[in-house]
């Protein structure tokens, strides 16, 4: 999904962190962008999209949601000049939009490999003799049907340095 977004989106949020910090550092349930003309980019996310309520918000396949913020139109120091940010100190909206210009004019090129873990059984302890005496005896459970296929193993995908991810 990400590899398909439109390059004027500069992925924020938890998944930007997580990219930069190498780690998962917060739980994150979305996917959060910057796009300077948001309506501009619309027409493109719309197509990918499954839903696009509208506002910046699109739901694509696997119930990812999308949410992006529109950002003025200027660079993050004309911004920060019609604010007068010298004369009198932000306020914590006015620091909210220079902070989303930031990002965006500060972007840097990403690559990220998706990787799907596979579950896995391990084993917690040691049972007590009296609980593990029973396990020998006891007949493995007979299956009223025939169980299904194993899931194919999951290939690793990469984003090139050149695709259409930016993080800040």
């Amino acid at each position: 999904m990400l590899a398909s977004l439109p390059r004027e989106l500069r992925l924020i949020g938890g998944l930007a962190v997580m990219c930069r910090v190498g780690t998962p550092h917060r739980t994150t349930v979305d996917v959060d962008a910057v796009a300077r003309d948001l309506p501009r980019v619309h027409a493109a996310l719309a197509r990918l999209a499954v839903l696009s309520p509208g506002g910046g918000q699109y739901r694509f396949a696997g119930d990812v949601d999308l949410d992006v913020i529109d950002i003025a139109a200027m660079t993050t120091d004309e911004l920060l000049a019609q604010l007068g940010a010298t004369a009198h100190p932000l306020t914590d909206l006015e620091l909210n939009v220079v902070a989303h210009c930031w990002a965006h004019d500060s972007a840097t090129a990403v690559d990220i490999t998706e990787m799907r873990l596979a579950a896995m059984a391990t084993r917690m302890g040691t049972p007590r003799p009296r609980v593990s005496s029973g396990t020998r005896n006891t007949p493995p459970p007979s299956p009223s049907i025939a169980p299904s296929s194993p899931v194919a193993a999951p290939v690793a995908t990469r984003t090139s340095a050149d695709g259409s991810i930016n993080i800040a």
